[in-house]
């Protein structure tokens, strides 16, 4: 009889959990609410009646769709609008009621900078594409306030412009299978997610790597700001009477010559820590892939000329000391100051090219129309950024340079001196120059402008519509309440 009481006790425990209230034989009470969550049993394949003819990975077809989110007070980012390239745009009561499958760029400055937001995986600062949406709407010829507030259709436009960046640049990098789009897109700026994707330069192997890595970091220059009130009292013109334009060349021909110049090989280095200047020194730095390091005055150059050149004033309030000079910066740099020579490091191999890995994608030039797309520019130019920027070292506890990142900036701030200079002595106030572009403060003034228009032509730069400053600029906002949109 005991026997048959132990079966029967057996037999309870492997019996169907739903029918006895047990799960794996155990005894189930404070669990039974995970009932409801069974699936059926029975089996069956999708029904056709509820699959479509084509697959996508999202309503909107796209691998990777992108919207704008414009919160009414970016310093207390709640309630806003939130617009796609298609449909109706959608009032939000906070972040949280965003669509989770597109990726949202914001009119904020910083996500960090909001704890409770920089917990959302697919919502993005406006600089997230290395532009703020006010500058591609500048660029476009859209108005916008400086809050980042924009008309609805045009926010639509916008929208557009950056879900097509996003699909090229999801194509371009092997990125558009559904599966993999959204997994290689976590960064907090697309350049990091794209440099994951690229090569990283040649390993040095020589016995001066230390001192390599450290003259490169202090060679690196990325954005030049022009210090005018150290030699002018009234320092920048009026605001209220000047307006900021940012010209810029087309973004995908001016990665293509930045890629196409020549770099150090950058695996032999020799190294000279003691040598005598002279004007044979200066000689071979210039003929050879070399780095040095140089003491730089200006007492005997020009004041305004010496503000505009802004060696190592980048506009940040911390930037390691310029010690070092790339031999494409030392060129044009020995022209307007007097450099001493201190030390020389030398790539014995010269000079190369970056490898076709860490060109611009083949779909860029299998399409001869590509200059033509804004949205293959921003991605062009978040390529050369992504292989031109310092990075993080934990060993050495500092954000540190290569030979690429130094090499390719100072091509850059060759490239964007030589056009400030132009722009100074065309008259023009230069506020910044670099990565392409040059901000200049310019009297509002029909001839000022008509100037603007002709020194813009004259020099191949194509952005931004310039039309739009001519235009009326108290054209009113719609009010995001006159929408009739559903949450």
């Amino acid at each position: 009889m005991a026997r048959a009481s132990a079966k029967s006790d057996r037999n309870k425990r492997t019996r169907n959990p739903r029918a006895s209230g047990t799960v794996r034989g155990y005894p189930t009470t404070e669990y039974k609410q995970l009932e409801l969550y069974y699936p059926p049993t029975t089996h069956s394949t999708i029904p056709e009646h509820l699959t479509g003819a084509k697959a996508s990975s999202n309503r909107l077809g796209v691998p990777v769709p992108v919207g704008i989110v414009l919160f009414n007070d970016p310093d207390a980012p709640e309630e806003g609008v939130a617009y796609l390239s298609i449909g109706p745009a959608q009032q939000i009561r906070c972040a949280n009621d965003l669509r989770s499958d597109v990726l949202w760029i914001s009119n904020l400055n910083s996500i960090e900078a909001f704890p409770a937001l920089s917990v959302i995986p697919n919502l993005r600062a406006s600089n997230y594409l290395s532009f703020t949406l006010a500058d591609i709407a500048h660029d476009l010829g859209i108005d916008i306030t400086r809050e980042g507030q924009i008309d609805h259709t045009d926010a639509m436009k916008l929208a557009g412009v950056l879900t097509r960046a996003m699909t090229i640049a999801t194509r371009a990098y092997g990125w558009d299978a559904p599966e993999l789009g959204p997994l290689r897109i976590q960064d907090l700026y697309l350049s990091l997610d794209i440099a994951r994707a690229l090569p990283t330069p040649p390993q040095m192997l020589t016995e001066h790597r230390s001192e390599l890595a450290h003259a490169l970091t202090q060679a690196y220059q990325d954005d030049s700001v022009p210090n005018w009130s150290a030699y002018h009292s009234d320092g920048k013109s009026e605001s209220a009477q000047s307006a900021y334009v940012t010209l810029r060349f087309n973004r995908l021909n001016y990665a293509r010559a930045l890629l196409a110049c020549p770099i150090p090989k950058g695996v032999h280095w020799s190294y000279a820590p003691n040598v005598v200047m002279s004007d044979a020194l200066m000689e071979y730095c210039l003929a050879h892939a070399s780095i040095v390091k140089a003491s730089v005055e200006f007492s005997a150059t020009d004041s305004d000329l010496a503000a505009l050149i802004a060696f190592g004033k980048t506009g940040k309030r911390r930037s390691p000391m310029r010690l070092w000079l790339a031999q494409p910066e030392l060129a044009w740099l020995s022209q307007y100051a007097r450099i001493s020579i201190h030390a020389v490091l030398v790539s014995d191999a010269g000079y190369t090219t970056l490898p076709r890995s860490a060109q611009l994608p083949v779909l860029f030039d299998t399409h001869p129309q590509a200059c033509l797309s804004y949205s293959v520019g921003l991605i062009a130019h978040n390529h050369w950024q992504s292989l031109s920027a310092c990075r993080w070292n934990a060993s050495s506890k500092i954000d540190e340079s290569n030979v690429w990142a130094t090499w390719l900036r100072a091509y850059d701030r060759a490239n964007m001196f030589a056009l400030a200079l132009k722009a100074h002595e065309a008259g023009f106030h230069v506020e910044r120059y670099g990565a392409g572009s040059l901000k200049l403060s310019v009297a509002k003034t029909e001839q000022n402008y008509a100037a603007l228009a002709d020194f813009k032509h004259l020099h191949g730069l194509i952005y931004p519509d310039l039309a739009m400053m001519l235009r009326e600029r108290e054209k009113p906002i719609v009010l995001r309440e006159a929408f009739k949109v559903g949450i």
